[in-house]
C-alpha cells in the first residue's frame, strides 16, 4: 500500500513539474512577423485583435505602428519610439521595433511588448526572463546625456 501511494505521490511531482515549466513556456506570446500592426510600438503593448495599419508611419522603409493619432504622431516626430532597449549580463542591447527578429508578448503584464533581434535572444529571455532588464527609452537619453557630459565615451 505504502508503495502504491508513494508511486502516485512521485507521479504527481513529476506531472505537476512539467505544467511549471509549460506554465513559463506559455506566459509569452510569439507575435508574428504579420501581426506587428497589432502592436502599439509608443506604449509597447500587444492587442491580438486591433489593426493599426492605418495609425502607421513609414521611415527609412520601416514601418512604425501607433494605437492612435498621438502614438502616430509621437513615431512621426521621435525616433525614440523607434528603439528598444535592454541589458542582459552587463551589455545593452539596442533593437529597431520595425525590423525585431523576434517579438514576444507577456501574458502576465497585460500584453506588454519586448523586442528582440533573433529568435535565439527571444530563447534565452523565455528561458530566464529575471537576467534581463529593460531600459526605457527617457532612461537611455539620460544615460547617454550623462556620458557625454562627463566625456566617458572617449
Amino acid at each position: 500500500m505504502k508503495v502504491k501511494i508513494f508511486s502516485i505521490f512521485s507521479l504527481l511531482l513529476l506531472f505537476s513539474g512539467l505544467n511549471a515549466v509549460q506554465a513559463a513556456e506559455s506566459r509569452f506570446i510569439k507575435v508574428e512577423q504579420s501581426q506587428k500592426n497589432r502592436i502599439c510600438m509608443v506604449k509597447n503593448y500587444y492587442i491580438p485583435a486591433a489593426d493599426f495599419s492605418d495609425l502607421s508611419v513609414t521611415i527609412d522603409d520601416k514601418i512604425y505602428y501607433g494605437c492612435c493619432l498621438g502614438c502616430k504622431q509621437s513615431l512621426s516626430n521621435s525616433a525614440k519610439h523607434h528603439f528598444f532597449y535592454y541589458s542582459v549580463d552587463g551589455k545593452e542591447i539596442k533593437v529597431d521595433k520595425a525590423i525585431a527578429g523576434c517579438i514576444l508578448a507577456d501574458r502576465e503584464k497585460e500584453h506588454a511588448v519586448h523586442y528582440f533581434n533573433s529568435d535565439k535572444e527571444c530563447d534565452d529571455f523565455v528561458k530566464n526572463p529575471d537576467s534581463y532588464s529593460f531600459i526605457k527609452p527617457s532612461e537611455h537619453q539620460w544615460t547617454n546625456w550623462i556620458i557625454k557630459l562627463l566625456h566617458l565615451d572617449s
